[in-house]
């Protein structure tokens, strides 16, 4: 199905163009689209350009059938996958610490900000319709 989805040709000649010159790539030979140049897909494992997209859909899994696979045999088993050690410490609880309580204060000010305004324009408004309502009756008993 990948193979008659995705045009590897057209695929495999833009990753050269991209990519030319470097690592597992022909060298550049002047006709590249320079909107291409500079685009190249880096491993950041490696370092490494990445391989021509043909040579990953040519690969053993990607030519499997799937027409039988059902699923129940899409099923995860925890179990089955090998323990691992942590190698990092974590996050920085320090800094979380300052973030949070920064976030917290932020969000209170836009709560207390956002209410006040609010009640000063209700209040506002209430005030100037009840002037303008004196005023009206002002008027009505002068002109009787």
């Amino acid at each position: 199905m990948l193979n008659q989805c995705l045009d590897t040709t057209a695929m495999d000649h833009y990753f050269q163009e991209a990519c030319c010159g470097l690592k597992g790539y022909d060298a550049c030979t002047g006709d590249e689209d320079p909107k291409y140049n500079g685009t190249c897909p880096i491993n950041s494992a490696t370092g490494l350009p990445y391989d021509v997209p043909s040579s990953y859909i040519s690969t053993e899994g990607c030519q499997s059938d799937f027409s039988t696979v059902t699923l129940a045999d899409g099923i995860f088993r925890c179990t089955a996958l090998p323990t691992c050690s942590l190698t990092c410490e974590g996050p920085d609880k320090d800094l979380l610490d300052s973030v949070t309580k920064q976030c917290g204060c932020m969000m209170e000010w836009g709560f207390n900000a956002g209410f006040f305004q609010i009640t000063i324009a209700i209040l506002v408004f209430s005030l100037l319709n009840g002037a303008r309502s004196k005023l009206n009756l002002i008027l009505l008993e002068r002109e009787r």
